[in-house]
C-alpha cells in the first residue's frame, strides 16, 4: 500500500506478516520485551500507514477539518500523529475524548439491543463488502 495513489488501505499483508513471525519466534507471544517491542512495531506500522493515507485524502481534497472516531481514536498513539500531520498541514483536527471514543461494535450492540427491546426486527437487507472505497 505504502506509495500507492490511492486512498484506500489493508491490513492483511501486516496481519499475515505478523502471524508467520509469531509461528517462526513464539517467543514473542510471551510477556515481556519481546512481545512489547513485536506488539510497538506493529503499531508503528500501522500507524504509519493510517497517516499517510490521511494524509492522502487531504491533500486531494480542499477538507479543512479532520475528524477520527471509533476505536481507533483511544490509541493514544495514533491519535498523536494523526493529530500532529494534520496541524502540519493547517487542517483543524477533531477527536471525541473521555470515553466517547470507543470501538463502533459497541455503538452497534447498543442499537441492537435497543430495537430488540421496542420490538424492531431487521429484515437483513443492510449489506457491506470489505473491498468499498473508503475515500478519494
Amino acid at each position: 500500500m505504502k506509495g500507492s495513489e490511492g486512498c484506500d488501505f489493508s491490513f492483511s499483508g501486516l496481519k499475515n506478516a505478523a502471524r508467520l513471525l509469531l509461528e517462526k519466534s513464539p517467543n514473542l507471544a510471551v510477556a515481556g520485551t519481546a512481545r512489547s517491542d513485536f506488539c510497538a512495531e506493529v503499531q508503528a506500522a500501522i500507524t504509519e500507514c493510517l497517516v499517510d493515507r490521511s494524509a492522502r485524502a487531504l491533500a486531494k481534497t480542499e477538507i479543512s477539518t479532520f475528524t477520527v472516531s471509533g476505536g481507533v481514536s483511544a490509541n493514544q498513539g495514533i491519535l498523536a500523529a494523526l493529530k500532529r500531520m494534520s496541524e502540519e498541514r493547517g487542517v483543524k483536527f477533531l477527536t471525541a475524548t473521555g470515553g466517547w471514543n470507543t470501538d463502533n461494535a459497541s455503538m452497534i450492540a447498543a442499537v441492537t439491543a435497543r430495537r430488540i427491546l421496542d420490538r424492531q426486527p431487521s429484515d437483513w437487507s443492510a449489506d457491506a463488502d470489505p473491498r468499498w472505497s473508503v475515500a478519494c
